[in-house]
């Protein structure tokens, strides 16, 4: 027994090294991955090399054989299993994925090329398994609709970098981006904007005059970024949709909006008919009956509602794939509902935020004009 110690920690030392060299190559070589990344996928490579170790105790780690391929996803799985989180399993996929490109374009890889071939179709199987959980349907929605889609389309588009251009906040060429991805310049404008926010860090600004992808990116790099993180970002961009139009009209569409999109997602869709007849002919303000079935859920009483500005955020959002209209109807596509009824959520209690804190310091000045 005491022999087989002095083997066991030269296997070891060999493993540790082995990860080691792979952490410094993934660093110089994987824009995504960062220093506090490759040390969390240098562990859990560590650890499946330990398992495969012991289940074979001839696992070399650069000349795996089909089966130690499999043992070593199946250690993903036991993560998922045991720790009841999807990201161990994930990360795991990820850096063995990389780890066998790293032997391969390194040269260390001493098994047969076959046998590379084989070991990486078993992980990248597997993988999928790996990071599969119940959100798959929700997520591909979400990431056909705006800003998801064009997102992923422009940090692909960046890549390992993309010079500035002059000005050096936009990447030179994003006009011709946002034409294959058949969106606006300023919609493309916008998601830099976004990404380049330092809450989100999806990409950042280097010294050298070149856009990056950022530390953020790193989990939106194989097109299947976190449910959260896609829940969050529509969300944000639902609020924003709305501020805008707020900000178009003195009167403040957005709250009336919500409501008339909260009808138009129900099981009986309203339509255009419905909306222009919420309008008198005459004076183009809002029914007074009409509008109270909009308006009093969150106003004391209604008022003149900016038609033009509704108007417009429902042709964005048909542009952006939130809604469609189907036979005159508004229509939220399968799968919407909930998100955008989330985000709406969040800017009706924004605004209240906003008329709250309005009426605080109306208040306030009041008391002071009543102290002089």
């Amino acid at each position: 027994m005491s022999d087989d110690i002095p083997a066991q920690r030269q296997r070891e030392a060999r493993r540790v090294e082995l990860v080691d060299e792979y952490r410094l190559w993934a660093l110089a070589e994987v824009p995504e991955i960062d220093v506090d990344e490759s040390m969390l996928l240098s562990r859990y490579l560590l650890a499946a090399f330990r398992v495969a170790d012991k289940a074979n105790p001839d696992f070399d780690p650069i000349a795996w054989t089909s089966t130690d391929a499999e043992i070593l996803t199946e250690v993903g799985l036991a993560f998922r299993a045991a720790l009841d989180t999807l990201v161990p399993g994930e990360k795991l996929g990820f850096a063995l994925h990389t780890y066998l490109i790293f032997t391969e374009s390194t040269g260390k890889w001493s098994g047969t090329p076959a046998a590379l071939r084989a070991a990486r179709t078993v992980v990248d199987f597997a993988i999928d398994g790996l990071r599969l959980d119940d959100f798959d349907a929700e997520r591909q929605v979400l990431l056909s609709v705006e800003p998801m889609r064009s997102l992923l389309g422009i940090l692909k588009w960046i890549g390992k970098g993309k010079p500035t251009a002059p000005g050096g906040q936009l990447p030179a060429g994003l006009d011709t981006c946002a034409t294959k991805l058949g969106i606006s310049a300023g919609l493309a404008s916008r998601l830099i904007q976004y990404a380049s926010h330092p809450e989100h860090a999806l990409i950042s600004y280097g010294g050298d005059g070149v856009i990056h992808r950022g530390p953020g990116a790193k989990d939106w790099r194989d097109g299947r970024p976190p449910i959260d993180q896609i829940r969050d970002t529509f969300s944000e961009w639902v609020v924003r949709l709305l501020d805008d139009q707020r900000s178009m009209s003195n009167r403040g569409s957005g709250e009336e909006f919500c409501a008339f999109i909260d009808a138009g997602s129900s099981s009986t869709p309203r339509g255009v008919d419905w909306f222009d007849s919420l309008w008198d002919e005459d004076d183009g303000e809002m029914d007074n009956e009409a509008a109270e079935e909009l308006v009093l859920r969150i106003h004391d009483d209604p008022y003149y509602v900016d038609k033009p500005g509704i108007r417009e955020a429902l042709d964005e959002m048909i542009t952006y794939g939130w809604m469609r209209l189907d036979d005159g109807k508004y229509v939220v596509p399968q799968g919407l509902e909930g998100p955008l009824s989330a985000g709406m959520k969040e800017f009706e209690h924004q605004q209240y935020l906003r008329r709250e804190e309005h009426r605080r310091r109306k208040s306030n000045s009041r008391r002071r004009g009543r102290g002089r």
